[in-house]
């Protein structure tokens, strides 16, 4: 449940990982997991701790370096398309 614990009216994580073993050519698809976690889950009641922060965001940049040396970025943006019909209900350190 990264990130864990952050003061979110302070700083904001940002988490990286390196995902160049599952891309293939012309095969890939960009997809992110997004829960409440504690900040506004059940442990704050469904209320945020913090303002402007009731609910969960993300923000998304994938940077690909081809063969070439050319680079391309990914970035998330208005056109990503949502759901809060998936399949995790709660997210909490208690769930």
């Amino acid at each position: 449940m990264p990130p864990g614990w952050t003061p979110y009216n302070h700083r904001i994580e940002t988490l990286t990982y390196d995902v160049t073993d599952f891309l293939k050519s012309n095969e890939n698809a960009l997809a992110v997991e997004l829960v409440s976690g504690w900040h506004s889950g059940r442990i704050s009641r469904g209320k945020a701790l913090y303002e402007n922060f009731a609910s969960p965001k993300v923000l998304c940049q994938l940077e690909i370096t081809l063969e070439d040396g050319s680079q391309q970025t990914i970035v998330s943006d208005e056109t990503w398309k949502g759901t809060t019909n998936g399949p995790v209900r709660l997210a909490g350190i208690y769930d």
